[in-house]
């Protein structure tokens, strides 16, 4: 069974829980593929700190087949450290862009998932998720 590591923005982030969530729920609705989230993961030692939640981190990425960055994932430095470990390691690095489209009374929004080989530099759309979001 493949197994997909996410990756995205944890620290001074409010809602990062239900983000990581609804993401998590939507790709194994999706895809079916086991799924490695790092808010539940515990840090290494039980020493509450961020490098203590890195050791860990790096070894899922080392587990899981794939990444999914999510779109803020250029924004958190451990976010960038499990890219630059899943390149190394020659992973199969994958991109969620969120593209929303205006309706009348609904927004719909899609997610794009981007596909980058290890060491490319091109990128190319693996998959589009419609979501459905009434406001």
């Amino acid at each position: 069974m493949k197994t997909i590591y996410l990756s995205g923005k944890i620290t001074g982030d409010k809602f990062y829980a239900e983000k990581f969530l609804r993401i998590e729920q939507q790709l194994k609705k999706d895809t079916g593929c086991r799924i490695i989230n790092p808010i539940h993961v515990l840090p290494w030692m039980g020493v509450k700190r961020w490098f203590f939640y890195m050791v860990p981190a790096i070894k899922n990425v080392y587990r899981a087949n794939a990444v999914y960055l999510l779109p803020d994932w250029n924004q958190s430095k451990g976010a960038i450290i499990e890219f630059l470990a899943a390149w190394v390691m020659r992973k199969a690095i994958y991109y969620i862009q969120v593209r929303p489209a205006k309706l009348s009374r609904e927004t719909k929004t899609r997610y794009i998932i981007m596909r980058r080989t290890p060491f490319s530099r091109h990128q190319s759309v693996s998959k589009v998720i419609p979501k459905y979001i009434k406001r």
